[in-house]
């Protein structure tokens, strides 16, 4: 793995383990198994590690999302881009965490604010087809990703892995309520889940 790799993977360690807030360059140069000016060689100061991490980490998670989202009808694309997103978050919490943080100390709003809102644009192709989707607020598809986000970094945080399956299922339906209505987007939830 390359050294600019591990340190961003370090950097999602070192969060998980001590929080934004106990971010160091020393905590991630000892993960990482670098020296500190390799570390600087590659990044000004644990800053600009952190948002490269974020970037970096984002690369991969939306990868992983958008493979999934093939020309099957919404309903299946939510379901299939949400069971990615799970899978990847189960796979590497760590990572999943520096996503969607909560109250962070490092800020990371712009980072954040154009990696969620990248993801809102795979929704915005529902509207469309939705009965209801010219009516919604412009912000939708961003409240959806950040509630859906905050919803899977809560499960994490309960280190619970059980119950996947049922948490996917309400996600869809969460995704899918603005869109189709209460009772549809719960009977298509179940149908794609």
């Amino acid at each position: 793995m390359h050294q600019r790799e591990r340190i961003v993977d370090a950097v999602a360690l070192t969060v998980a383990s001590y929080g934004f807030s106990g971010l160091t360059v020393e905590r991630v140069i000892e993960s990482a198994k670098v020296s500190r000016s390799t570390f600087y060689t590659h990044f000004q100061d644990k800053r600009d590690a952190m948002g490269t991490a974020h970037e970096s980490i984002f690369e991969r998670f939306f990868t992983t999302v958008t493979a999934t989202c093939d020309k099957s009808e919404w309903p299946l694309r939510v379901r299939n881009a949400i069971g990615a997103a799970l899978e990847f978050a189960v796979g590497k919490p760590e990572q999943f965490q520096i996503l969607f943080p909560g109250p962070a100390t490092v800020d990371l709003s712009p980072q954040i604010s154009t990696s969620h809102g990248r993801l809102a644009e795979l929704l915005e192709g529902i509207r469309k087809e939705s009965p209801h989707g010219a009516k919604l607020p412009s912000f939708t598809e961003l409240f959806l990703i950040a509630g859906g986000g905050a919803v899977v970094s809560g499960w994490l945080a309960e280190q619970s892995s059980e119950g996947r399956r049922s948490l996917q299922q309400q996600l869809v339906e969460l995704l899918l309520l603005p869109y189709y209505g209460r009772s549809r987007a719960a009977r298509l939830s179940r149908r794609t889940g």
